[in-house]
C-alpha cells in the first residue's frame, strides 16, 4: 500500500494532481465495492476559512517538519516533507475558502492541520453544525452517522457520554433505522456520510464522509470532477452562511443568539471561554456577573479581533463587531453541540441560522 503514492513524481500542477486521484479512485472503488476494503487512504480535504490579505506569504507559517511550494499554477501549492515527498496540495482558488488535500493517512493529515490551521491566525475551520450535516442526508444518499457526546456544560446528575457510528453499505434495516431515529433526535452529529447515486449505473458517483469540523473524507469518486462538484457546494453552502451572519450583524446588529431547553452550567462555560484554547479559540473576560448571568468580552484568536458573549441559564448571546470575522458564528454553536444535551435553537434577528 501507498508505493504508487510515495514514490511519484513531484505534482506541482492540477492535471497531475487529478491523475493521481483517478488511480487511487479507480483502485480503491474496485476494492471497496467487492470487498468492502481500500487499497489507498482516503483522499482527505479539509476546508478552511482564511482571512489572509492576498499579498501574506503564509507559507512562512507552515510547520518546520514541511514545506510549501507554490506550483506552475495559480493559487495551487504543494506541501513536500523532509524527503521532498508529497504530504499534500492546497488550493487558494476559491478566496475565503481554502481546500487542503492530502492522501498521507489520517494521523499525519490531521496533525499538520491541527499544527497547522489550529494554531495560526487568519486560519479557521469550515465548521459543519448538526443542522448543516442533517441537511446533507435529505440531499444525498444516507450511509452513515458518527457521534461524540460528552455532556459537560449541564449541572444535571445523569450526565451523558456517548461514541457510536453506525455506518451501513447499502441501507438501514429496522432495527439500524429505529437507532438512528433515536441517536439523531437527541445528539448532534460529529459526521455524516453520504453517497451520491449514479442514475445510469448501479455504482455511486462518490462516497463521502462529512465532519463537524470541516473535514471530508472521499473512499472513491467516479472521476476527480465529481469530487470537486462537491467541494463547489459545499462552498457555496458555507460562503453564503457567512454572508447571512456578516450581513446581518453589520446591518442590524443582532446577535447569535443559541436557545436551550434545559439550563447549563454557566460557570463552567465562561471558563471555556477564558482560556484561548483549541477549539473555541476565545480570550474572554468577565466584565459582569450575577447568579443567573455572565457578560464577557475579548479576542477571538482566529482573527485577534473583538467579540462578547453573554451567557443565561437556558441561553448564549454572540455579539460579533462588524469588523470581526463572522466564522465565530458558526464555530461556537457547532462546538457547544456537542456538549449540551437537548434541544438546541439557534437564531440570528428570529430567524433560524443552520436552515
Amino acid at each position: 500500500m501507498g508505493v504508487y503514492l510515495t514514490d511519484q513524481k513531484i505534482i506541482d500542477t492540477r492535471s497531475s494532481f487529478h491523475e493521481l486521484l483517478n488511480h487511487v479512485f479507480s483502485q480503491n472503488k474496485e476494492l471497496y465495492l467487492e470487498y468492502g476494503k481500500i487499497e489507498y487512504p482516503h483522499l482527505k480535504t479539509y476546508f478552511l476559512e482564511s482571512n489572509y490579505p492576498e499579498d501574506y506569504d503564509f507559507s512562512r507559517n507552515i510547520p518546520k517538519e514541511y514545506k510549501l511550494y507554490k506550483s506552475n499554477e495559480e493559487d495551487f501549492y504543494r506541501l513536500a516533507n523532509k524527503e521532498n515527498k508529497n504530504a499534500g496540495f492546497l488550493d487558494t482558488s476559491r478566496g475565503r475558502i481554502w481546500q487542503f488535500f492530502s492522501l498521507e493517512k489520517s494521523e499525519k493529515s490531521d496533525s499538520f492541520v491541527k499544527k497547522w490551521a489550529d494554531n495560526t491566525i487568519n486560519l479557521d475551520r469550515c465548521w459543519q453544525s448538526n443542522d448543516t450535516l442533517k441537511k446533507y442526508e435529505t440531499e444525498y444518499t444516507f450511509r452513515g452517522i458518527g457521534i461524540k457526546f460528552d455532556d459537560i456544560f449541564t449541572d444535571y446528575k445523569d450526565r451523558n457520554s456517548l461514541s457510536l457510528k453506525l455506518w451501513t453499505k447499502r441501507g438501514l434495516s429496522e432495527i439500524e433505522d429505529q437507532l438512528y431515529q433515536l441517536v439523531k433526535k437527541e445528539y448532534y452529529r460529529t459526521s455524516t456520510g453520504i453517497q451520491e447515486d449514479d442514475p445510469e449505473d448501479k455504482d455511486p458517483i462518490f462516497l463521502n464522509e462529512i465532519y463537524y469540523d470541516g473535514k471530508v473524507t472521499t473512499t472513491f469518486s467516479k472521476t476527480p470532477d465529481h469530487l470537486f462538484n462537491f467541494n463547489r457546494i459545499f462552498i457555496n453552502k458555507y460562503v453564503k452562511l457567512l454572508e447571512i451572519i456578516e450581513d446581518r450583524r453589520g446591518v442590524f446588529g443582532e446577535p447569535i443568539e443559541i436557545l436551550f431547553d434545559r439550563s447549563i452550567d454557566i460557570q463552567k462555560i465562561a471558563n471555556y471561554f477564558t482560556t484561548g484554547k483549541y477549539p473555541f479559540r476565545l480570550l474572554l473576560v468577565k466584565h459582569k456577573e450575577k447568579d443567573d448571568f455572565i457578560g464577557l468580552h475579548g479576542l477571538d484568536l482566529h482573527t485577534h479581533q473583538p467579540i462578547s458573549i453573554d451567557i443565561g441559564l437556558d441561553y448564549i448571546w454572540i455579539n460579533i463587531p462588524k469588523i470581526t470575522c463572522g466564522n465565530a458564528g458558526i464555530r461556537i454553536p457547532t462546538l457547544l453541540g456537542f456538549q449540551i444535551l437537548g434541544k438546541k435553537e439557534i437564531v440570528i434577528g428570529g430567524e433560524k441560522l443552520f436552515v
